[in-house]
């Protein structure tokens, strides 16, 4: 554990400059970073560059190391992967990820801990959706610095994920078997990770698109509009074409079947552009950018 109960906190380096990075880390006394990125180095920000981000900041008197390797989001074993999607539950089960969380329980008893990978946003990112999950579970504190300066506790964090993802108290307890925090905390960081997760397109199995089961599925148990958003957002260019089309359809189709007998609200709910329709989705799907998944 860490020394005098401290916290482990969380950072993306984003579009920063190294002054304004270091001084975010400063800001919080941060005094090493661990660099979880899978592969540290950024084409858009070279400044973040393995070497160059260790010197500047060893040059500054915050150390550095790199733990990408047993903490990273990506994974040579083609075993730890779903469908070409890196499966959280199985990468955090291997022994080098459990050590690499030993070596950071190790080094929080003498340093305040910063895990460094590049997504500004923790709930975007393996950091915040498997490595900090990871070690509150040990009983490690967590919290994630926040691009504008601010810290925001991994539980807080956690019950935005929760909200985000349309499975909020008030939408639960209209359930007739509401669930736990705990288990819709599960859910909902299974529907980011279906987002966010590193893919491998050479594992993928095109006869079973994940996005179609997962519209499917949601169909099934009658999904909240905003889950059905979640989902219908989180299907991926890299899907074959003619699968991706399908699983728009199927998310439209939920989403206008769970807002029928509402008389004009489902309509302007479309035509306002609240749900942006297939099309719409393939614009969002379009503007996730590589760097998102860069370096996790």
């Amino acid at each position: 554990m860490p020394a005098s109960g401290g916290t482990v906190l969380t950072i993306g380096h984003s579009t920063h400059s190294m002054d304004a990075f270091v001084e975010l880390l400063q800001r919080h006394g941060v005094t090493a970073v661990a660099d979880v990125r899978a592969a540290p180095y950024s084409r858009f920000n070279p400044q973040f560059n393995r070497e160059s981000l260790a010197g500047s900041l060893v040059a500054r008197g915050i150390a550095y190391v790199f733990l990408g390797s047993e903490l990273g989001g990506r994974s040579d074993d083609p075993s730890n992967y779903e469908n070409g999607r890196i499966s959280y539950e199985r990468l955090g089960g291997t022994p080098s990820f459990q050590e690499g969380l030993d070596r950071v329980e190790r080094g929080a008893t003498s340093h305040r801990i910063a895990l460094m990978c590049a997504e500004k946003e923790p709930l975007e990112c393996h950091r915040g959706l498997l490595v900090a999950p990871a070690l509150e579970a040990r009983g490690v504190s967590v919290a994630h610095v926040r691009p504008e300066g601010g810290l925001e506790p991994h539980a807080d964090a956690m019950r935005r994920l929760v909200s985000m993802q349309g499975m909020g108290d008030a939408i639960e307890e209209q359930r007739l078997f509401p669930r736990s925090h705990a288990e819709r905390i599960g859910e909902a960081i299974n529907r980011q990770a279906h987002r966010f997760a590193h893919r491998k397109e050479e594992l993928a199995d095109d006869s079973a698109p994940a996005g179609i089961e997962m519209a499917e599925n949601l169909a099934g148990r009658q999904a909240c509009p905003g889950g059905v958003l979640a989902l219908a957002h989180s299907f991926e260019p890299s899907i074959d074409g003619r699968f991706r089309r399908q699983a728009f359809e199927l998310a439209s189709q939920v989403l206008l079947h769970r807002h029928a007998g509402k008389g004009r609200a489902g309509g302007k709910l479309v035509a306002h552009g609240q749900f942006p329709g297939i099309a719409g989705v393939e614009r969002r799907c379009s503007r996730i950018s590589g760097i998102r998944r860069s370096a996790c």
